[in-house]
């Protein structure tokens, strides 16, 4: 009887053995859905009147590995006693590889008595991202980006707001710019596929706008200013492997609790 019970007990402890090699296995599961390659913050400010001409061009980014970039331009043109700025700052952070958020603040413009033709321009006419961020997939996920982009002062003419460009398939959710007011709200969602490389961009829409000369006095004082607020993050997809592994983990867990518990009976019964 007592050969009996050394027997059960041994194999309750190969099996014991192979409940903890599948929580170990169960437990491998990468931490992020992707590995960072290249961020990108732009930001370009134009103003003109009546020939005289300002421009404000700042470029930031970081290769490998993630920091936080910010920009902060101001184009201010002048002739005489009239003038004209275009100016907005903005700040991007990758709290990692997989979650990050933009924030675009105070982009306009403002003329004052513009008795002569004056323009302000905030656009790089989608030939360059305001932002970007490139990234290849480690595993399959989804890539979600939260948009807001309001109107914060002024008059809203000319601010289109913010375009979201995606290089890969499945996607969801994009901007649709309006001339006449920038504020709008929505969810984009893309498709990633393990292994492969990808790219998100936001990209300013062509905020434009010219004031001809001889303005009324209602118009002599003019402005209007815009934010937006983007956050984005990428969450693995399982594969069916890793579900199933992560069910025998489980399983091994509470079999492991079971022959632990076994393991005393026996040591008490023998």
């Amino acid at each position: 009887m007592q050969v009996k019970r050394l027997t059960i007990v041994r194999i309750r402890s190969y099996v014991c053995a192979a409940a903890a090699l599948l929580l170990w296995m169960s437990s491998d599961v990468p931490a992020g859905a992707t590995i960072a390659l290249d961020g990108v913050l732009n930001a370009v400010a134009d103003a003109s009147i009546n020939g005289d001409r300002a421009r404000d061009l700042q470029r930031e980014h970081w290769t490998g590995t993630p920091k936080t970039l910010a920009t902060n331009v101001l184009a201010r043109a002048t002739f005489g006693p009239e003038f004209v700025t275009a100016s907005g700052n903005a700040v991007a952070t990758w709290n990692s590889a997989d979650n990050g958020s933009v924030f675009f603040r105070n982009y306009g413009w403002h003329f004052m008595n513009p008795q002569h033709a004056a323009v302000a321009d905030l656009s790089h006419k989608l030939e360059v991202n305001d932002w970007s961020y490139t990234f290849r997939a480690t595993s399959d996920a989804i890539f979600a980006m939260n948009w807001d982009i309001r109107l914060v002062s002024g008059n809203g003419f000319g601010l289109k707001g913010w375009t979201i460009s995606w290089t890969g398939a499945d996607a969801t959710g994009y901007t649709q710019p309006d001339l006449f007011n920038p504020t709008e709200s929505g969810i984009f969602e893309g498709a990633v596929r393990a292994g492969r490389f990808y790219t998100i961009a936001i990209q300013g829409d062509e905020d434009f706008i010219l004031r001809n000369g001889g303005l009324s006095i209602q118009d002599a004082n003019y402005s209007g200013y815009m934010n937006g607020a983007f956050s984005w993050s990428i969450s693995s997809v399982p594969e069916p492997s890793t579900w199933a592994m992560m069910l025998l983990g489980l399983a091994g867990l509470g079999y492991f609790g079971y022959c632990r518990s076994g393991a005393g009976y026996a040591r008490r019964s023998v």
